[in-house]
């Protein structure tokens, strides 16, 4: 995308407020080959999978080479297929966040909101409205 500096030190950046990050960039946190990262990127598209989007960067000889831009959910499809030891520390990560988050929505005190938005007047209205 022009007018965007993906060669930053930064991971992930915001395009259109959505996060997003490039091939090169994974390739070089996560210490892969671009051209492979690029490579499973390809294998994923061909799937289907559309979380991923075409562009390019100016390598230090001046040239124009490929690179994807990915959002977070193609980003999280990549990365699972990685192995190794950065990898290994990432997949762990995210599973103790989906931890976190699984004992936070069964706190009793979250269910207990949930369950007095559930059951406020105005949302029994909107269900009452809806049959």
């Amino acid at each position: 995308m022009v007018g965007h500096d993906y060669q930053n030190d930064s991971l992930w950046y915001s395009v259109y407020g959505k996060a997003t990050t490039t091939s090169l960039k994974v390739a070089e946190v996560f210490g892969k080959n671009h051209q492979h990262v690029m490579r499973d990127i390809r294998k994923l598209v061909e799937k289907g999978v559309s979380n991923f989007g075409q562009s390019s960067y100016i390598n230090s000889q001046n040239k124009e080479q490929p690179m994807f831009l990915m959002d977070r959910d193609g980003f999280s499809l990549l990365v699972m297929g990685f192995t190794g030891d950065k990898a290994l520390d990432w997949k762990l990560k995210y599973i103790e966040a989906f931890n976190k988050m699984e004992q936070t929505l069964n706190d009793p005190g979250v269910l207990r909101e949930r369950r007095i938005r559930e059951y406020r007047p105005d949302s029994l209205m909107m269900e009452t409205a809806r049959t």
